[in-house]
């Protein structure tokens, strides 16, 4: 009878706590892609509050094409991408919530690719117990972000956090050889209710917050076609917002695919990259009011001297 008795306090002990730890861990607005969303607030985190001029969001497509450090030295304004893989808009808007408790900035630049990402959950695979499990208690789910709750003490242990302010830089060569990519259609790529909703949450927060919102699109011929052209175009119209499609600019930049992607056409390496962020920086700093900060003192060390390192390690010259 002890022993029953013992075992039985010990559960609801264990009920207990489970319950109080996914109060806790439990995300206001929930993010599958719980883990990289975290890693991406984590880092930016690391900027000076109200530091920030731009942001950009994204997937992979935003990483891979805009250089902070390179718009900085041209142009003078602080950006951060806070782009991470496969994200989605339910991320998007998870991640844009929690950076801008620290940041204010004037622009947010989103990558229209995430735009087409369903919303699947990823972290479950299917399992139809730990679906159930993670229902009922979340922390089976979220508890990857003790990092972010603990985030003083986790930050100052926080070693892998990059020096390019978000831009994962890739030298490799390997290239896109299929020729023309943008074949005009009046077709439109469907975009599923659910990311229609986050993207509405997106618009709506910038608006709240009054950040201009700017949707781009990245030269990428594995990624991108003309229907998605025409969907995001679409939405631009809507909602009032100006779009950029860089792969109907290839020209312009001056993108030559047999040297300007590292994967066959999925994204751009840095050779692309330097000539994609030089457009990007060149249009933001013609078309809002964006602060020049190089030599103020405040900015000196964190990025006059990150820039200068930067181009000159990868003898970038603007």
């Amino acid at each position: 009878m002890k022993n029953k008795v013992a075992t039985a306090i010990f559960l609801l002990i264990l009920l207990g706590m489970t319950i109080v730890l996914s109060l806790i861990f439990k995300p206001e607005h929930e993010s599958y892609n719980i883990e990289t969303s975290t890693e991406a607030i984590q880092a930016v985190a690391k900027e000076r509050d109200n530091s920030l001029d731009v942001l950009f969001f994204g997937d992979s497509e935003c990483f891979a094409a805009y250089s902070p450090l390179q718009m900085y030295a041209e142009y003078g304004f602080s950006s951060y991408v806070c782009g991470t893989a496969a994200q989605r808009p339910c991320d998007t808007f998870y991640i844009m919530e929690e950076v801008l408790k620290k940041q204010n900035p004037k622009v947010i630049v989103l990558e229209a690719n995430c735009i087409f990402r369903e919303a699947v959950d990823k972290d479950n695979n299917g399992n139809a117990f730990f679906n159930m499990l993670a229902d009922k208690f979340p922390v089976f789910k979220y508890h990857i972000r003790w990092k972010f709750i603990f985030r003083e003490l986790y930050f100052k242990n926080y070693s892998s956090i990059d020096n390019y302010k978000g831009f994962i830089l890739r030298t490799e060569i390997k290239p896109y050889e299929s020729g023309e990519y943008m074949i005009p259609t009046d077709k439109k790529t469907e975009i599923g209710n659910d990311n229609m909703k986050y993207l509405e949450n997106i618009i709506n927060l910038c608006k709240e917050k009054d950040i201009s919102l700017l949707l781009v699109a990245s030269p990428s011929p594995l990624n991108w076609t003309y229907k998605k052209h025409n969907a995001i175009e679409s939405i631009s119209d809507k909602f009032g917002i100006e779009f950029i499609d860089y792969n109907l600019l290839t020209d312009e930049l001056g993108i030559d695919w047999n040297y300007d992607t590292k994967d066959y056409g999925d994204h751009v390496n840095l050779n692309g990259a330097v000539k994609v962020t030089a457009a990007m920086g060149e249009y933001l700093v013609n078309n809002y009011n964006l602060p020049d900060h190089r030599n103020d003192k405040a900015y000196y060390e964190a990025w006059d001297l990150q820039a200068e390192e930067f181009l000159k390690k990868y003898n970038i010259e603007i």
